[in-house]
């Protein structure tokens, strides 16, 4: 890899190109210049280009656009662009730069040190991708070739009897894998004791054993195999297990093992690589982010990590593990609204590990083990991004700016939300703010108001706005819609929420309930529609048909009320099915 790397400098002004070359000269970095648009999206089909700092006004082709058709091409959409502009520094010229493609802005006349030091971040973030990148094909070689290698290694091949003792007639490759001499006779589940952890073993022991009775299937056990790459002392270690018949009674097993210590440990510096770089990807979302939003996401992120961590210091139970499924569903969705995908996903992993151990009593020391690894590389990557602001907060002061409105905040993160949503789920719903009062929110139940329209926003997105054949198929004319709007009465702000989709589907609730056991068939079968409605609050309760990061855990709803009523508030639901959604919140207004 070489150390030079090019900065592409547009600007139609000659002068303006030798003053910024002047200011970032230094060893290890190329300079090429273009006096227009056009030439600019030459010169990057010709070089390798880390950064570009574009002026805004060129004829012809003007900065913005030139970004726009710089975003469009797979080879050149990540490379981070600057705009070096002598516009107004209002702020639909700064959100019409962002939405072009830019990272940053840069005024003129231009701050020699700002400059640098803003030029320096960006190229030392390319400089590191480019090093993953390396490392990523390196380790894809090794792996490939050792996968051809582990084609050719001979394999430990051997049989057990019923009283799991080994044959004689073992191949020579299997002392070598277990580090033993002489295995003629010795007990295989004594060895396997000996080198596995103790979960492990329970598994293995109790595979080996339902092996050997005949009337359970052979077939049945290829996908419960518990010894695929299973740690063996400081090796990786796979088992293969077959049946030998005979006269009607399983007479031995054979089995075939194979040291893949190489493989795996590659795998595990591939999975490494691959966190490193998602979390690359991650530390790029907050030079795009509203400095407010960012800075009450990691205060309240670091405060939902320290209450998780009480807990799982203190082992939860089943009472308290509903409380942690509550924090960490708050970490992810906050995580998403951000696009912090990396963290997102290490809560969604951690949901899953709790889904699975409740009632905290299998496994159960094992399982919190996990959990606790994931909470630590949560809390490693919230540092990393605390880290990482510190380094540029001189070059973002608004940072600690407080004078951005609440509401406008709200506003701005739904928009990305509904947008991203869109994207993803691939419709087309508008959201309607017009009645919204901005001024309306209190600074401080800014992330109390936040995550609740989050939270209804996922909700109505995923469950409650139909696909456009089943809007079509019942004639639905006016298109898919989230409204918010906002009014105060007696001191107290009342919020509404509105989606025009399917209602709520009272009989997929009637079942959900049914299967989670929430109240007595008959008692349910006699509960009227709204009175099923009110058991969308019920924690674990949910109609989705698959558990993904946006739903299925059944846990939102029940998050939004218990928040509302620890700020002694109300939360009412109207709908009508076919029709509408509504969710009506009231709290009081501080002071």
């Amino acid at each position: 890899m070489t150390n030079s790397q090019n900065i592409l400098l547009v600007d139609d002004r000659p002068e303006n190109i030798l003053v910024l070359e002047s200011i970032l000269e230094m060893p290890g970095r190329t300079f090429i210049s273009a006096y227009s648009g056009e030439e600019a999206l030459m010169k990057l089909l010709k070089y390798d280009i880390s950064l570009i700092l574009l002026d805004v006004q060129m004829p012809g082709i003007d900065g913005f656009e030139t970004a726009k058709l710089m975003r469009k091409s797979l080879r050149t959409r990540s490379i981070p662009i600057i705009f070096v502009t002598a516009i107004s520094k209002e702020q639909k010229h700064i959100f019409k730069g962002y939405e072009s493609g830019a990272v940053d802005y840069l005024f003129k006349p231009v701050e020699p040190e700002i400059v640098r030091g803003k030029v320096n971040i960006f190229l030392e973030l390319d400089r590191q991708r480019k090093l993953l990148e390396i490392n990523n094909r390196a380790l894809n070689a090794a792996k490939q070739n050792t996968d051809n290698i582990l084609k050719n290694v001979e394999e430990g091949l051997f049989l057990i009897e019923q009283n799991f003792g080994i044959k004689p007639g073992y191949s020579a490759a299997l002392c070598k894998i277990f580090d033993m001499q002489d295995l003629s006779g010795a007990n295989l589940l004594q060895i396997l004791q000996k080198n596995l952890a103790t979960d492990a073993y329970g598994s293995a022991a109790d595979f080996l054993d339902l092996m050997f009775r005949p009337d359970l299937a052979e077939v049945d056990f290829y996908e419960l195999n518990p010894l695929i790459d299973v740690r063996f002392g400081e090796k990786y270690l796979s088992f293969k297990v077959k049946r030998i018949g005979e006269g009607g009674r399983i007479a031995a097993l054979i089995i075939t093992v194979v040291d893949r210590t190489d493989q795996v440990i590659l795998r595990n510096k591939l999975n490494d690589t691959e966190d490193m770089t998602n979390r690359q990807t991650d530390l790029l979302h907050i030079l795009n982010t509203e400095p407010l939003l960012l800075k009450s996401f990691l205060q309240q992120t670091g405060d939902d990590l320290s209450r998780i961590l009480n807990y799982l210091v203190s082992e939860p139970d089943n009472q308290t593990g509903e409380e942690l499924y509550r924090i960490v569903h708050s970490v992810k969705g906050n995580a998403g609204l951000l696009e912090f995908h990396y963290l997102a996903s290490k809560a969604h992993e951690f949901e899953e590990i709790l889904r699975s151990i409740r009632p905290f009593k299998t496994e159960r020391h094992v399982r919190i083990a996990e959990l606790k690894e994931l909470h630590a590389d949560m809390s490693k990557t919230l540092d990393t991004l605390n880290d990482l602001i510190i380094r540029i907060s001189e070059f973002h002061k608004g940072y600690n700016n407080q004078l951005t409105k609440a509401g406008k905040l709200i506003i701005k993160a739904i928009e990305d939300l509904v947008k991203r949503l869109n994207q993803e789920l691939q419709c087309n719903v508008i959201f309607n703010h017009s009645n919204f009062d901005e001024d309306a929110v209190p600074a401080g139940d800014f992330l109390f108001y936040k995550d609740i329209i989050a939270q209804l926003t996922r909700n109505a997105m995923v469950h409650g706005v139909e696909p456009a054949d089943e809007r079509k198929k019942n004639k639905k004319q006016t298109p898919p819609t989230i409204t918010l709007s906002s009014e105060i009465v007696d001191n107290r702000l009342i919020i509404h929420f509105m989606d025009n989709g399917r209602g709520l589907q009272i009989d997929k609730i009637r079942m959900a309930a049914l299967d989670r056991k929430v109240l007595p068939e008959e008692k349910l079968r006699a509960m009227n529609d709204q009175e099923i409605a009110e058991l969308i609050y019920t924690p674990g309760l949910s109609t989705s048909d698959i558990t993904g990061l946006l739903a299925g855990r059944g846990i939102g709803m029940n998050m939004i009320k218990k928040r509302i009523e620890e700020k002694q508030g109300l939360i009412c639901l109207k709908f009508e099915t076919g029709k509408y959604c509504e969710f009506n919140i009231t709290a009081p207004l501080a002071g």
